[in-house]
């Protein structure tokens, strides 16, 4: 019996295709509602985020604002001529949120006393405390007043009041000096100045310095008027005047003056 080969092609049958505009339309609204779904998950999504957000901003501010986070004391260290309950009182960091403490703004306001040089601050969180250094004015020279001594620093400033006059400083002469504590003059600190740098090279130690028509002056212990002038070249004045002095006693020269304004050649008077 022979074998049929032809092939046999079985056939399948296509569903039919249902494009019908009711079904077209349920698809769109289904797609458009689970669109509609994943946005409001979003949108909840996200106001979550926020909600907890604030809630955490809003309890760690209210932890750095509670009592046992602010300053409990501010210590002043460096103060022997200064109330440290005034520079306390212009730092005026006590009771504040510790970690809002604007350190170099403190650091300026203590510096806006005149009896401060400089100051240097720091938060100690440990002990909730604000540490002030001071570096205070060191006086070199005094001004009498009314039968009391104002003591004055290298820039002028009047730093303390004394019934004393302090025997290791200089007298300033002449109505140069300022009239009371915290008062500027800057002559009578540019003749403190040179009288402090001069004592490095003259001889003879000074009594007193002062300001006058030919600017600094110096008067040593043996009564030698010292002319300086300004305070340019002082260590080349203070140079000329060694220089003049080693001289004078080189020689037995009895000088009355010395005129050291110009240095590289400096006057006398014997």
């Amino acid at each position: 019996m022979a074998r049929d080969w032809r092939c046999r092609v079985k056939t399948r049958r296509k569903a039919p295709r249902d494009d019908g505009p009711a079904k077209a339309d349920a698809k769109i609204a289904e797609r458009r509602a689970s669109v509609e779904r994943r946005r409001r998950q979003m949108r909840w999504r996200t106001i979550r985020r926020v909600v907890l957000a604030v809630l955490v901003l809003a309890g760690t501010v209210a932890l750095l604002l509670s009592p046992p986070l602010r300053v409990a004391s501010v210590r002043v260290q460096g103060v022997a001529m200064v109330e440290a309950d005034d520079i306390a009182a212009l730092a005026d960091a006590e009771g504040r949120p510790l970690v809002f403490v604007d350190t170099p703004e403190v650091a300026a306001r203590v510096r806006s006393s005149p009896l401060v040089l400089d100051a240097r601050v720091r938060a100690d969180y440990l002990r909730r405390t604000v540490v002030i250094d001071v570096v205070e004015r060191t006086p070199i020279a005094y001004v009498e007043q009314a039968g009391s001594f104002l003591l004055v620093d290298r820039d002028g400033v009047g730093v303390a009041m004394t019934e004393t006059a302090p025997a290791t400083m200089f007298y300033l002469t002449g109505a140069i000096g300022p009239q009371k504590v915290g008062d500027t003059n800057e002559k009578a600190g540019w003749a403190g100045m040179a009288a402090e740098e001069f004592s490095r090279w003259s001889k003879h130690a000074f009594q007193s310095a002062g300001y006058g028509e030919r600017g600094i002056f110096l008067v040593t212990t043996d009564g030698v008027m010292v002319y300086v002038g300004s305070v340019d070249r002082i260590e080349e004045k203070g140079r000329a005047l060694r220089a003049v002095q080693a001289k004078a006693e080189a020689e037995r020269w009895n000088l009355r003056y010395v005129d050291v304004t110009t240095p590289e050649n400096p006057a006398v008077s014997k």
